[in-house]
């Protein structure tokens, strides 16, 4: 009876051993990865408990996200003033020190080493940042970050000349920026639209936001300073019948096919809404049938366009505007080209302005008054590009060339 009691317990005692060895736990933020016999296995294992063979496998748990105490803000410093930071450098941004892009985490350091308060706030703008202190004071670096007796920009961080600031705003495609103190006095300092230096100042009149306080600046339609995205929505007001004819299996005589995937929309509607689809549904194209197949566009773009002529809404990013302003070019779509240069405008400065140039000078769209503007900013650039691509005879760029040369003129002329 004794040896038999004492085996059972040999066999709860390895089962205990065998199931202690084989479960195991993975941590949120965590991945698990196994090894047998010394060699890494292919298999991971996301958080939770799970099973191996006891003995023969081993197992690590490998972090995948950063480790963090309680986030309060997003981003945020020590309170020695210390934040580390990704981001491309332009201009001195990250108050580095340098000009140089980084592509792994930073430390940034004031001026003495250290400051006396937490971080409250970073704000970012077009190309200089700005770092808000819960004890009310400023720093900034970048594009029109000075202080009063500096004639260059700095490219670490300075304190600005405000006390008891409360908020700051800046937008990723401006200049300049806004300061608000506890006595509800707003201020801005900066660069202006032409690039000229703005002075700190104080803004009078009976300013209750920082979009109010934009229009003193621009005298434009106020600016909203929050959260902002790289992809932009547009939108007009359609009723709910005209949204109820698109891509609906119940109600439709066309399907458009791109890459095997139809898209359903109703020939009567669209050409109503679009001269392009009047003419293509004449009975004179030869797309006047029931299938119309598209090569010349990703079924994304397509997909966005047709639902833009349905519900007045598009989404335009970084990835799709060279597509959205050739199929506005091709289909006259005057609407689709004006949100076109919107977002180009909003989104062109020094480090965008190579990536937009040739959409810009192909399309003409430096016709358009505000995107004009802005390259006018950066004659230095332009004048570096016309100098690099002289051989070029295409008529575009021939006009482009007249349209600088005249600018040129204009600012010797004044």
């Amino acid at each position: 009876m004794a040896n038999i009691a004492s085996i059972i317990a040999m066999i709860i005692l390895i089962i205990s051993m065998a199931l202690y060895h084989s479960v195991h736990k993975i941590d949120e933020g965590h991945t698990g990865v196994y090894y047998r016999g010394g060699a890494l296995l292919k298999e991971t294992s996301s958080p939770g408990f799970h099973l191996m063979i006891p003995f023969i496998t081993t197992y690590r748990s490998i972090q995948v996200t950063l480790q963090t105490d309680e986030v309060k803000n997003v981003p945020c410093g020590t309170s020695g003033g210390v934040m580390i930071y990704f981001d491309r450098i332009e201009v001195g941004q990250l108050g580095l020190g340098d000009i140089n892009d980084r592509t792994t985490p930073s430390l940034v350091s004031f001026p003495d080493g250290s400051i006396d308060s937490p971080i409250k706030n970073i704000v970012a703008g077009e190309m200089h940042s700005l770092f808000l202190l819960e004890n009310g004071q400023i720093f900034g670096c970048g594009y029109g970050q000075r202080s009063i007796n500096q004639k260059r920009d700095t490219i670490v961080p300075i304190k600005i000349p405000i006390e008891n600031v409360k908020n700051v705003a800046c937008k990723n495609y401006l200049p300049f920026s806004l300061a608000l103190d506890q006595s509800s006095r707003y201020y801005v300092w900066g660069r202006g639209q032409n690039d000229e230096l703005l002075p700190m100042r104080k803004l009078y009149g009976q300013l209750d936001s920082f979009a109010a306080a934009s229009v003193s600046i621009l005298g434009e339609s106020p600016i909203t300073f929050g959260l902002t995205s790289t992809i932009d929505t547009y939108e007009s007001n359609y009723t709910i019948s005209i949204v109820g004819l698109f891509n609906n299996p119940d109600n439709y005589d066309v399907e458009f096919v791109i890459d095997n995937k139809p898209i359903l929309a109703c020939k009567c509607y669209l050409k109503i809404a679009s001269k392009y689809y009047s003419r293509m549904f004449s009975g004179v194209w030869q797309e006047n049938t029931n299938r119309v197949m598209i090569g010349a566009y990703s079924y994304d773009v397509y997909y966005s366009y047709l639902g833009m002529l349905h519900t007045g809404q598009i989404q335009i990013n970084q990835f799709n505007i060279a597509e959205f302003i050739d199929l506005a070019n091709c289909y006259c779509d005057e609407q689709l080209m004006k949100h076109c240069q919107i977002f180009i405008e909003k989104l062109l400065n020094k480090s965008t302005i190579s990536t937009y140039l040739s959409l810009i000078i192909d399309y003409e769209l430096y016709n358009y008054e505000m995107i004009s503007n802005k390259l006018i900013i950066f004659k230095n650039i332009l004048s570096k590009f016309v100098n690099d691509n002289l051989s070029m005879n295409s008529k575009n760029f021939m006009n482009f060339l007249e349209w600088f040369s005249k600018h040129q003129q204009q600012q010797q002329e004044l």
